[in-house]
């Protein structure tokens, strides 16, 4: 894999070096008609992004939608490689191991996205050469969580999602959401955790039998929709999503409560190596990390920006640790070993659990 090297890109046109003579730019000169192919989540994420593709002129971003968890791009991948159209990918710390171990990481001279620097190394992942083979954005946690206008209870441990008052009011994510990391809360709660996962599915099945479970969401706007219009009150996601129902409702975030676990994690893209836009999507991606995008995009969406020049909103707080509460509530999971589990959790999901619901 040769990456995208500081010598490949200085012989380039004069008009891609354009692009780099002027920080945080793309310059018109740069294939003013190049379109680029990207994948990124729904709901907010694209109307963020749309915002900030309308900041500059050089590039179009011709977008899909991941189309339920970003795990699913990885089959998708695998059953069409080489041949895939896309020059980036927007995804997270399970779906960037899965795609680096197969070889489809693309390592980036950081002089071609100059707004890395702002933000911590060993985010990138980098290789052994110290080039990025991930371009980081934003720093999430996902937890439990409730409206507390409908909830029927105030949640106060992981045994209350049993309660018969919680009927039909919890909104599970599908499997194939964040690798399966909510069945691994319950793992946990119950004495187990990633590698040990049995005691999770047992309490994710008295959970079902009980009722309890009023929505499946397949993906991140369904969680969205059905706890903003008041469908159901209580789940586990990210912090992004968490913070757009709180937009229109009152949330309680679970994150440094005892018997409570938030589970860290970073958002970002991967640039393919199949992509014949590379310098291009390079480019693009250091306009999006630009303080005034990266803003945007962390207000619009609710992460924690990834660069040192873009402060933390105060609506985060729930993500700021003090050394003793990182210690006593975060986790960071073995995402490596959970990127391998996803198509068994998710067909023991179909064969154990939909059947109860």
């Amino acid at each position: 894999m040769t990456g995208i090297t500081r010598r490949g890109f200085t012989l380039a046109s004069a008009a891609t070096l354009a692009v780099l003579g002027t920080p945080g730019f793309i310059g018109r000169a740069l294939a003013a008609q190049t379109t680029l192919s990207g994948v990124e989540w729904g709901g907010p994420y694209i109307d963020a992004f749309k915002q900030i593709e309308a900041r500059q002129s050089a590039v179009k971003v011709r977008w899909e939608l991941h189309a339920s968890g970003a795990a699913a791009i990885l089959g998708k991948l695998k059953a069409n490689w080489p041949n895939v159209p896309y020059d980036f990918i927007a995804a997270y710390d399970p779906v960037f191991t899965a795609m680096i171990n197969e070889g489809w990481a693309e390592p980036i001279d950081p002089a071609l996205v100059p707004n890395l620097r702002h933000i911590p190394t060993h985010l990138t992942l980098p290789d052994a050469q110290g080039r990025a083979r991930v371009v980081p954005r934003g720093l999430s946690g996902f937890y439990f969580g409730y409206r507390s206008d409908i909830a029927p209870l105030a949640i106060e441990r992981i045994d209350d999602l049993l309660s018969p008052k919680l009927k039909g009011q919890i909104c599970w994510p599908h499997p194939t959401q964040m690798s399966g990391l909510h069945i691994v809360a319950l793992a946990r709660h119950a004495g187990g955790d990633e590698h040990d996962i049995e005691p999770g599915w047992k309490l994710l099945k008295e959970i079902a039998k009980a009722g309890n479970i009023g929505r499946v969401a397949q993906t991140e706007v369904d969680f969205i929709n059905s706890l903003s219009v008041g469908e159901t009150s209580v789940s586990f996601w990210h912090l992004a999503a968490w913070a757009n129902v709180a937009k229109n409702a009152p949330v309680v975030h679970l994150t440094k409560r005892p018997g409570f676990t938030t589970y860290l994690s970073t958002t970002g893209w991967v640039i393919l190596p199949t992509s014949t836009h590379k310098e291009a999507t390079a480019a693009f991606l250091n306009h999006a990390l630009e303080p005034e995008n990266l803003a945007t995009y962390c207000a619009v969406v609710g992460e924690v920006p990834a660069s040192s020049q873009v402060p933390v909103d105060e609506s985060m707080q729930q993500m700021k640790f003090s050394p003793e509460e990182s210690r006593t509530y975060t986790n960071l999971p073995d995402w490596a070993y959970l990127a391998t589990r996803v198509n068994e959790w998710t067909q023991r999901w179909e064969t154990e659990i939909a059947h109860l619901l």
